[in-house]
């Protein structure tokens, strides 16, 4: 099953309850480079004073924006339960947009007898190449670090929260110790073109 299947991405997201479970542990057991303020950090250099939040999950990172830059945010995503309105990126914009870097959590995902997420329209390994013809500059910032699960059940709870992949659940074995798989992102600025 295609992870980026609009299909699949509707039925990921007609609730919120498995976003914020995937959120809250990666939040909680990261070990490394947060992605999160890798992006967040990309978007305060350009101060902006309006922000397009496109795929903007529950809009954590558009409220920080508007509460700590003072930005006017617009927030866009392909669920309906996220958002409800939509904006085109102004000339001199920037685009700052976050995916899943090479080797996201393949240790967790080949212990459990699955494959390493790939194959996605944008990830890491292409992400700029699809931005560089429609912006005149793209940068690209990684973000390596490790999760670390602590027990058996907090692998669990992920795992039930990944739509493509719940059914693994079942299969996680008990641990006697944490267990770490990598953490890997891309964040890309984009400035377009005046």
């Amino acid at each position: 099953m295609k992870l980026d299947n609009p299909v699949v991405v509707q039925w990921e997201y007609a609730s919120e309850e498995r976003l914020a479970t995937r959120n809250e542990t990666y939040r909680r057991l990261t070990e490394g480079v947060n992605a999160e303020e890798l992006a967040f950090e990309a978007v305060a250099e350009c101060r902006p004073q309006r922000l397009l939040g496109v795929g903007c999950g529950m809009g954590e990172l558009a409220e920080r924006a508007a509460r700590e830059l003072g930005a006017d945010v617009i927030a866009i995503d392909i669920s309906p339960r996220m958002v409800e309105i939509a904006r085109a990126l102004a000339p001199s914009g920037r685009l700052v947009a976050a995916t899943l870097g090479d080797g996201h959590m393949r240790e967790l995902w080949e212990s459990l007898g699955g494959e390493p997420t790939s194959g996605l329209s944008f990830q890491s390994g292409n992400g700029d190449a699809a931005r560089r013809p429609h912006f005149a500059s793209v940068e690209r910032r990684d973000s390596f670090g490790s999760i670390v699960f602590p027990d058996a059940d907090s692998i669990r709870t992920f795992v039930g929260a990944v739509t493509t992949r719940a059914h693994l659940a079942a299969t996680v074995q008990e641990i006697t110790e944490p267990f770490r798989t990598s953490s890997a992102h891309a964040v890309f600025g984009a400035e377009k073109a005046a």
